[in-house]
């Protein structure tokens, strides 16, 4: 399943939101910090795997592909977490929906 990870996070307003002066949040760096901070059952304490997704999705510019166990494990960790509010989960589910929607049409 490949996931728009480049998308950048958009306030109530539509500005674009911005993590550092520098940086703007994106999916794919918002998702990590979701998962590096994780602590519900879906990864079930698998440290490394958590490292190796949370690396993949900061780092991606543009679409991360990740299986159906990973995506699943990492939809439940945005579905859980306590870490942003519902503007940036929203956004995040929003684009996480976007590959089932795909696959439904098959």
């Amino acid at each position: 399943m490949k996931i728009n990870t480049g998308k950048v996070i958009v306030d109530l307003e539509g500005k674009e939101v911005a993590l550092s002066p520098d940086r703007k949040a994106t999916i794919g760096n918002t998702i990590a910090s979701i998962i590096i901070n994780y602590k519900g059952k879906a990864f079930q304490n698998d440290h490394l795997k958590i490292l190796e997704l949370a690396r993949k999705f900061y780092k991606s510019l543009d679409e991360t592909e990740i299986d159906k166990a990973d995506y699943s494990k990492i939809k439940d960790a945005v579905t859980e977490s306590p870490v942003f509010n519902s503007l940036i989960l929203g956004q995040i589910l929003e684009e996480l929906m976007e590959p089932e929607k795909t696959t439904e049409k098959k």
